[in-house]
């Protein structure tokens, strides 16, 4: 694929559906084609941001749970360090709710409320329901209630009300900026539920 050439929206589907299987220097001759939809100031700022990025300490990863580990990350850093420790044993099994109940409770609470509050916040309730993440919903509001988000929690009920009786076309738009406020509360709740329940953490961890 030629750096200089431009990708419909087809294309780009095509491509998402097959990155797995590409080659290191597919990936990187797929970085200049979708380089090369952005006007040339945004290209320079982009490439200048990746430079930017390769010289930064790489993120803390979770290889284990442990207190030690959960322990000396905070804030963002244990948030997406626990989001793709549970990412890695969620993502492409067969029964993604199945594999994540054998995760322990904590990690649950904190990866169901975390994909909730980036989907609703980058998108709205909609992308939640429209992106692979939709098929947590059940989960959600048991989750919501242990890290003591009560208002959001009964407010997505409310939220798989409409959606159950609208499934197609749910109205969702008038409830997004309600619901983003709390989840904005989101991230300081994680924290302390971590600090309260470490050992939700541990039992059965593996």
């Amino acid at each position: 694929m030629p750096p200089e050439q431009k990708l419909s929206l087809d294309d780009l589907q095509r491509i998402n559906e097959t990155l797995h299987l590409k080659s290191p220097d597919e990936l990187r001759l797929i970085h200049e084609a979708l380089l090369a939809n952005l006007p040339p100031q945004v290209q320079e700022l982009f490439r200048q941001n990746v430079a930017s990025a390769a010289n930064r300490p790489p993120r803390p990863r979770l290889t284990e749970i442990s207190a030690p580990a959960l322990r000396a990350l905070h804030g963002e850093a244990l948030d997406l360090a626990i989001y793709e420790y549970v990412a890695e044993r969620v993502h492409g099994a067969d029964d993604p709710c199945t594999a994540l109940s054998r995760l322990p409770r904590g990690l649950q609470v904190c990866y169901l409320s975390f994909v909730l509050e980036v989907e609703v916040m980058n998108g709205g309730l909609d992308q939640f329901f429209d992106n692979p993440s939709g098929e947590f919903s059940s989960l959600i509001a048991p989750a919501l209630r242990e890290l003591d988000a009560i208002e959001a929690a009964q407010m997505f009920e409310q939220v798989l009300s409409i959606v159950s009786k609208n499934p197609a076309e749910p109205d969702l738009d008038k409830i997004d900026h309600a619901f983003a406020r709390l989840a904005e509360q989101f991230p300081a709740r994680r924290a302390e539920y971590v600090r309260k329940h470490e050992d939700q953490f541990l039992t059965g961890a593996h």
